[in-house]
Formats: C-alpha cells, sequence, structure tokens
C-alpha cells in the first residue's frame, strides 16, 4: 500500500520522492492554509458524518451504516441514504464541533 500511496503522490505531484510538497502560506511570514477532508475515517479524531448523522438524523442511519460494514451496499449508496435522513437547515451542519 505504501508503495502505491508514493507512486500515487510521485505521479499527482510531480515530486520524484513521493512526498507531497509543502502547503504554501497565503501571506508571507503566515502559518500554511490546508483544507483536508477526511471522508473515511482516516485523519479525524472523529467522523463528522457520524457526528452530522447522531445530531440530525432518525437512528435508522445505524442499521443502514451496519449493512454497509457487512458488505451489503457500496459507500455511495451508504452516503445517499445518510444524507437523505438529515433534518436539519444547512447552518445547523455547517459547523460541527468534533
Amino acid at each position: 500500500m505504501i508503495g502505491r500511496r508514493s507512486e500515487w503522490t510521485a505521479r499527482n505531484t510531480g515530486a520524484a520522492d513521493g512526498v507531497a510538497p509543502p502547503v504554501p502560506s497565503l501571506r508571507p511570514g503566515e502559518p500554511p492554509l490546508a483544507i483536508l477532508v477526511d471522508y473515511d475515517g482516516t485523519i479525524a479524531l472523529s467522523d463528522v458524518s457520524d457526528t452530522i448523522l447522531a445530531e440530525h438524523a432518525p437512528a435508522i442511519w445505524e442499521s443502514e451504516a451496519a449493512a454497509y460494514d457487512a458488505g451489503l451496499m457500496g459507500s455511495r449508496r451508504l452516503m445517499e441514504i445518510e444524507m437523505a435522513l438529515v433534518d436539519a437547515p444547512a447552518v445547523a451542519v455547517t459547523f460541527v464541533s468534533t
């Protein structure tokens, strides 16, 4: 897996050593800004989707997630089902404390 990841990084970033280049700062002297999107729980301490669902959806989403875990549906279908269950104004899910 690591070899593939390095190959992907080299191919998509132009970095021959397989290491992505540093994120530049927006203004000189300020820290860099990076927006990280965690769709599968690999970098966040808590799952943002689960937090939104727990706060703004009926409990049936958990049985749908169990069906996904059992291999009965793909991730795209699960996300379609889960997001259709969310009952909240967009502003309520914009700032999720994790």
